[in-house]
């Protein structure tokens, strides 16, 4: 059994195996976060949170990084999900962590010329099911 997190795990464990340096990813969703921390192979942190507010988010966000005593001004930070450039979630991570960026899809999977009106760095976690297929 997989819970919504396992295929958003698998993908960055997949995409950071290779990295010397842990890599904090953060999927949004309307109500909570999860935020995966991994290092090269391994994952070294996940949890989800419930939020309200930019705030809350960005509370959680910086607490997990300090939690695995990571420098927010120097760790890569990459977006998935109901966030865009425009919104305050962004805008108020954007004042307290220096390297942040949204994801891209995964370069495995072909996808149809209908998914470019879509922003790559949405529904990562349901392209990236087979990843937790048996």
């Amino acid at each position: 059994m997989y819970f919504a997190g396992s295929s958003f795990i698998e993908n960055q464990l997949r995409l950071h195996k290779h990295e010397s340096t842990p890599a904090v990813a953060v999927m949004v969703r309307p109500l909570n976060i999860d935020i995966a921390i991994t290092h090269g192979s391994e994952l070294k942190f996940f949890n989800s949170f419930p939020y309200q507010s930019s705030e809350d988010l960005i509370y959680y966000l910086l607490f997990s990084i300090e939690q695995l005593q990571l420098n927010a001004d120097q760790v890569a930070v990459v977006f998935y999900g109901e966030i865009e450039k425009t919104s305050s979630h962004w805008m108020l991570a954007g004042k307290y962590i220096r390297n942040i960026r949204l994801g891209e899809r995964t370069e495995v999977l072909e996808y149809s010329y209908g998914f470019d009106r879509l922003s790559a760095h949405q529904y990562v976690g349901l392209f990236n099911q087979y990843l937790c297929a048996l």
